[in-house]
């Protein structure tokens, strides 16, 4: 007797081998390298402080307000060459006189208290220029730069590339854990067991077999032999049925069934509310398959039969 297992999930995202993820993982950490300048792997540590070469607009208030406007930045620029935090207090320190006339003749939308507090942020910075910490530099940014609270991995897994694929074997990993933890505590749990699965060339691929072997897994995948499936033409020996809809009731009759139901209840739910949680969709990819798992939930059991 067959029975259902937990669904896996990868809607939005394309099935791949071990080998490919593994690539597209290493991909996503070199692309780190190649970054733009302006990316977030080239930081300006300020350490809560400015320096004479920041440029102005690092002049900011307790609010984070920048003290001095673009119009205000822009005519220093043209009158007096003032680009930096530096330039400013160079120019203006211990200048009322020249404060009080600047502001009146050439700034009248900044008052005079203002503009000293400016000067005086300025009269404080530290020389030089802030530490600039190049993560491209490292030979492997994501370990340089992410140390906590999460492993530098899981932010490579969190980045729009590797959210977009999945690996095969976490497939597999999902049947055989799945498959182990339904039986346990039955009286066969240690006797043989065995899943079918369709002929997804992933997964009939000698990669995932070698790999399969070694785990001591491919012997419970239920595969054709004694040369059953040879007289196929355009099939290798030793695959699963795969595609062929007569020789696999899931594909033969069950898909259409699954999907003929869960397309009653979009129609019979149609004028819900979209916040309602008993509402169904086909509108986009996300919602057709929130639609299936709300269906499972509904029958109080999984709709992706393995087991048998």
């Amino acid at each position: 007797m067959g029975v259902f297992l937990p669904l896996f999930e990868h809607s939005q995202t394309t099935i791949v081998s071990n080998k490919d993820y593994i690539q597209a993982f290493k991909d996503t950490i070199r692309s780190a390298k190649s970054a733009a300048d302006t990316s977030d792997w080239v930081v300006v540590d300020h350490g809560g402080n400015v320096y004479e070469e920041d440029p102005l607009t690092k002049l900011k208030n307790a609010k984070g307000t920048i003290i001095l406007s673009k119009a205000m930045r822009d005519k220093l620029q043209a009158q007096f060459g003032i680009e930096t935090i530096g330039d400013l207090r160079d120019q203006f320190q211990l200048q009322p006189t020249k404060r009080k006339n600047f502001c009146k003749n050439t700034a009248a939308n900044l008052g005079v208290e203002r503009f000293v507090k400016g000067i005086n942020m300025a009269k404080d910075s530290l020389p030089g220029k802030p530490n600039v910490i190049d993560y491209q530099k490292e030979a492997n940014p994501f370990a340089a730069r992410y140390k906590s609270p999460l492993n530098w991995q899981d932010y490579v897994y969190a980045t729009p590339t590797m959210k977009a694929l999945t690996n095969l074997q976490d497939l597999v990993m999902h049947i055989m854990e799945a498959g182990l933890a339904r039986r346990k505590g039955m009286p066969l749990e240690h006797k043989p067991w065995f899943f079918y699965h369709d002929a997804l060339s992933l997964m009939t691929s000698q990669e995932t077999r070698d790999w399969m072997e070694r785990k001591q897994w491919l012997k419970c995948w239920i595969l054709p032999h004694h040369h059953l499936n040879t007289h196929i033409c355009y099939y290798s020996s030793i695959r699963p049925i795969g595609n062929n809809m007569r020789g696999v009731c899931w594909d033969q009759s069950l898909n259409k069934d699954h999907d003929d139901i869960v397309l009653r209840h979009v129609a019979a739910t149609a004028l819900l509310a979209n916040d309602d949680p008993r509402k169904f969709s086909s509108a986009t990819p996300k919602l057709c398959a929130d639609a299936l798992d709300l269906y499972k939930e509904l029958c109080g059991r999984t709709v992706f039969p393995l087991i048998h």
